[in-house]
């Protein structure tokens, strides 16, 4: 997981457009779970061309629709590279993708495993509560764990708090103001996870260390929520690791094939080395480009190696 800045990719026009789906819904959802919440049975009853006549149909749930475009799912692939805004795998080669809600719409899980109903509808077509997800971390599912056995994990519905003072589904308020001192799960364009999160070399993910010598529980939450321990990701993480590691030490027997070549005097051999190394420092460069896989890892591994050897 890296930071993402949101304001890179302007908001899609179908997200705010007065008269637009999102917004007519929006307000279709604000009417419909306030009902519920006064104890009514709110009733949506809406036309349906049935054997070229209108009908009218009554649903007594509500289907959110209108932030699934293709304007806005562009917009996000356009956001997150195409990659994950949670593990930061590549999504596009092997699936379209989950429009992902950070704060759930229509009900959520809290830290006490309880369903909460209404969610937050009212975000469902807010452009800062949407991310891209893979399927993996975006829902709930069985998958391998390394050493253990199989766990039920992904987000799901999930938004859990340190406590429920903190909760608030009420439409009328700024909620990331309200829940910001009890929010546990990191969000890519808000929180910095590499001062959260620390990857290792063979491929797991832990929760940093806070001064207090306690782990960041911001970061143990959101590994498990995410389903970022799961075994298919950690092994090509560690896959990751090594390839950079073996750059790194291809490079630090660059530099000490030049110093024997300065040593000798060799200034055609210092020149070809001097080459092979900027080409070396480019690779490495861009295996922490925010467009690569798992680029928090790379960065948090050749970062302060090209810092230390003043190469950046």
């Amino acid at each position: 997981m890296i930071f993402i800045d949101r304001k890179k990719v302007p908001v899609p026009v179908d997200l705010v457009d007065p008269g637009g789906a999102a917004q007519k819904e929006k307000a279709a959802a604000i009417e419909f779970f306030n009902a519920l919440k006064r104890g009514e049975k709110p009733v949506l009853r809406t036309k349906k061309k049935r054997k070229a006549k209108e009908v009218i149909v009554e649903k007594k749930t509500f289907e959110f629709k209108a932030y699934n475009s293709k304007t806005i799912k562009k917009a996000l692939k356009d956001l997150f590279n195409g990659k994950c805004a949670y593990c930061e795998s590549e999504i596009l080669t092997v699936t379209v993708g989950d429009i992902e809600h950070y704060r759930p719409k229509a009900e959520v899980i809290d830290e006490g495993n309880q369903k909460l109903i209404p969610g937050y509808y009212w975000l469902a077509y807010d452009w800062d509560n949407l991310l891209l997800s893979c399927n993996n971390c975006n829902r709930k599912t069985t998958q391998e764990v390394r050493d253990a056995a199989d766990e039920s994990m992904g987000k799901g519905n999930k938004f859990p708090l340190t406590a429920q003072n903190f909760r608030c589904l009420d439409d009328s308020k700024d909620v990331t103001v309200f829940e910001e001192q009890g929010r546990l799960l990191l969000n890519p364009c808000v929180d910095h996870p590499e001062d959260h999160l620390i990857f290792m070399d063979d491929g797991a993910i832990k929760a940093k260390s806070l001064p207090d010598g306690q782990a960041d529980i911001k970061a143990e939450v959101s590994i498990k929520v995410y389903a970022l321990h799961r075994l298919p990701l950690v092994t090509k993480r560690a896959e990751l690791f090594k390839s950079i590691q073996l750059h790194i030490t291809e490079l630090k027997e660059i530099f000490d094939d030049m110093v024997i070549a300065k040593q000798n005097n060799d200034a055609a051999r210092v020149e070809v080395l001097d080459g092979r190394l900027k080409r070396k420092v480019d690779v490495l460069k861009e295996l922490q480009n925010e467009k690569r896989v798992y680029s928090g890892l790379a960065k948090q591994i050749i970062t302060p190696f090209l810092t230390e050897n003043g190469l950046l």
